[in-house]
């Protein structure tokens, strides 16, 4: 439940930073390349592949519901709140996501 809870920590960051960058909160491909790398590793790990997918498919639909209700609520408000910090998606959420996948797996 840990990891779940960290993986939804960094969701204000991802949703601000793809709201600065006008990037859709669906990003089907980056998904896809999730989902594949968890069904090669749960194997790895003896887990079933399956199962590991619907599992992982949850977390990210739950993902995106937090960041399309962000979004909502900075439309409704003009905007990203003032002061808002915007991390770098790619090179300073991405990583730790990735760690905490890995985490969930082993």
């Amino acid at each position: 439940m840990q990891t779940i809870d960290a993986r939804l920590a960094f969701m204000d960051g991802v949703a601000a930073a793809k709201w600065k960058s006008g990037a859709p909160v669906l990003d089907a491909a980056r998904e896809q390349q999730v989902l594949d790398q968890v069904v090669r590793l749960a194997s790895d790990y003896g887990l079933e592949p399956d199962t590991t997918r619907a599992v992982f498919t949850l977390q990210m639909r739950l993902a995106r519901e937090w960041q399309e209700r962000r979004h909502a609520a900075w439309r409704e408000h003009g905007g990203l709140p003032a002061g808002t910090s915007v991390p770098d998606l790619a090179k300073q959420i991405r990583p730790q996501l990735d760690a905490i996948t890995a985490t969930q797996l082993n």
